[in-house]
């Protein structure tokens, strides 16, 4: 019998670490150690300090340097695929499932996860939905606008599903100018196609949270991190801190919304 995530999650007491505001290189730093070090499901929130989180082999040539320096952004590079994400105003999550074989269902764990987050919107009036588009991912839409984009990616049978979205309205123009190759179309495309959560609900964030907790189990508790995972960060906080290894990457990939490539070289831009 293959166990999913449903499955794990209704016989798990859902760890959930409360909202945190942190540089970027710390958030990094937490995602690995979860991955790898969590034993127990978890469930945890972030707001970011104005960064650029660019994929595990994305190219720093897209990043305007001298402009993320000018406006305060710092640059990480995450683990993970995709396109970099222009973090300001935003809350980003991270789901951990440890104890999950690689041989469940991509397609059924991003639908059960978005369904939580769908459930949570909508209860504040939103009309949310699920859409797999082959040129952006699955990502959930509110009145054709992406409202929060989601991935994931298994580590010794550990899940990790992650996602964000933005809770108050971008800097479209900015994020535009960090990524270079784009122009002003360009950002007039991004306002039609990228949302905000505030666009569509005065609720406050902490009741949102909360709407988001609940969707995904009823039977929770407030954690903490253990010590283990806590030294973990530590560690791995220095290698996120270190520009060598964030100006690792060879892709040019462009920004994550307007997925096309800024630089059309040919073989450099894959998924």
């Amino acid at each position: 019998m293959i166990m999913g995530i449903e499955d794990k999650l209704k016989n798990s007491n859902l760890r959930v670490l409360s909202l945190q505001n942190f540089k970027a290189p710390k958030i990094a730093a937490v995602t690995e150690a979860l991955h790898s070090k969590s034993k127990e499901a978890t469930l945890a929130f972030f707001q970011w300090e104005p960064s650029i989180t660019l994929s595990y082999n994305q190219s720093i040539d897209d990043v305007d340097l001298e402009l993320a320096k000018k406006n305060n952004y710092s640059v990480v590079r995450m683990l993970g695929g995709g396109r970099a994400y222009i973090h300001n105003n935003d809350v980003s999550f991270l789901l951990i499932i440890p104890g999950l074989k690689d041989n469940f269902s991509l397609k059924k764990n991003y639908e059960y996860v978005a369904c939580k987050f769908i459930n949570a919107f909508n209860g504040f009036g939103l009309k949310a939905e699920l859409k797999d588009d082959r040129k952006y991912g699955f990502d959930i839409y509110v009145n054709n606008q992406i409202l929060m984009g989601l991935a994931q990616h298994s580590l010794n049978d550990c899940l990790l599903i992650h996602g964000a979205f933005y809770y108050s309205k971008p800097d479209y123009d900015l994020a535009i100018k960090l990524i270079k190759g784009y122009d002003e179309k360009d950002a007039e495309i991004l306002k039609k196609n990228v949302g905000y959560f505030a666009k569509y609900s005065n609720a406050k964030l902490t009741e949102l949270l909360e709407k988001i907790i609940e969707s995904f189990s009823p039977k929770h508790h407030l954690g903490e991190l253990s010590i283990d995972e806590k030294k973990s960060i530590n560690d791995l906080a220095k290698k996120y801190e270190d520009f060598k290894y964030t100006s690792a990457g060879s892709q040019n990939r462009g920004l994550c919304w307007l997925p096309k490539s800024p630089y059309p070289l040919p073989g450099t831009f894959k998924d």
